[in-house]
């Protein structure tokens, strides 16, 4: 095993026990070998733990949080550890194809100097059916420009970034329960681009698809923390002031928080960003509540957020 090998995988796991086993086969059965790959356990009760303590690979590292903080702080706990000059994620349910490495360091070694980080294309494996997703956005003014417009990638699209500029813009937040990725996303695109290979190189497994029985409230505590970081960029473009003022006002509803909901209500108006569609959100919460409202606003298969 190298000293500094190419990549090192960071792979944050919590009560896994039943789909561990082959995320870790899947990374074992990558073409491409030099690799380490850090496995943090966020203080697993369901035998996840006793399991890695078990396992007897040279590449394969087992460390354990001092208490249960989340995916962010594993992730960071793993980074810290890490030898790799770049850093891969892989998350506990997820599998990559065999080539992921092989396709990914290709790309890598054919960037040009601005290219900070990279990611694959993938594939939500439902018990029912495939959804193959790619998402190369086209730039729009700048990277972070770009990103703040429409994110549509993180940690377990086979995200791979230096970890010179990981550690520079200082990891993750591991203030945030939600989002952390979505984040840490928009900190990389400030300090340079991207590129992606345009093959579906991870597997997804999603035991559910219900959207309506989504809990919105750890989502609005990580954008109540996120947004205000870009809120200069956010007020420079019309666009963008539609997208955020709409998302975070319904976010605090369904967080039950009606005076910042409002506030972004009036910004909305303010601005002169306001749709039809967030003035009947805005009526809906205001008129029957926050539970009647989420209820209502979910159910509304037109509204895209």
């Amino acid at each position: 095993m190298n000293d500094k090998p190419f990549f090192s995988i960071i792979l944050p796991v919590f009560n896994r026990l039943d789909k561990i086993p082959l995320a870790i086969k899947s990374v074992l059965n990558q073409s491409f070998k030099d690799w380490e790959l850090l496995i943090v356990d966020d203080q697993s009760w369901d035998g996840t733990f006793e399991y890695l303590r078990e396992l007897s690979y040279d590449q394969i590292k087992i460390f354990r949080t001092a208490k249960n903080s989340g995916p962010a702080s594993a992730r960071n706990l793993g980074i810290d550890r890490s030898r790799g000059t770049y850093i891969v994620f892989l998350d506990s349910d997820d599998q990559y194809h065999p080539d992921f490495l092989s396709k990914m360091i290709a790309l890598i070694k054919g960037a040009n100097p601005d290219t900070k980080f990279y990611w694959s294309g993938y594939r939500f494996v439902f018990k029912d059916k495939v959804v193959e997703k790619f998402w190369k956005p086209p730039i729009i003014h700048s990277t972070y420009q770009t990103f703040l417009r429409n994110l549509h990638t993180g940690t377990n699209s086979g995200l791979i970034i230096s970890k010179e500029i990981l550690l520079d813009v200082g990891g993750f937040d591991e203030s945030l329960l939600a989002g952390e990725d979505t984040d840490l996303l928009l900190r990389l695109s400030q300090k340079g681009t991207f590129d992606m290979c345009p093959e579906y190189l991870i597997d997804i497994y999603v035991e559910h698809d219900d959207r309506l029985s989504k809990d919105f409230s750890k989502i609005a505590k990580a954008y109540n923390k996120i947004i205000p970081k870009h809120i200069k960029t956010i007020k420079s473009s019309k666009i963008l002031m539609k997208k955020f003022f709409y998302k975070l006002m319904w976010l605090n509803y369904h967080l039950g928080d009606k005076k910042e909901a409002r506030k972004y209500f009036k910004l909305q108006l303010h601005q002169k960003v306001l749709t039809l569609k967030s003035v009947m959100i805005f009526i809906i919460f205001e008129l029957f509540g926050k539970e009647f409202g989420k209820q209502i606003h979910l159910k509304l298969a037109s509204i895209k957020e």
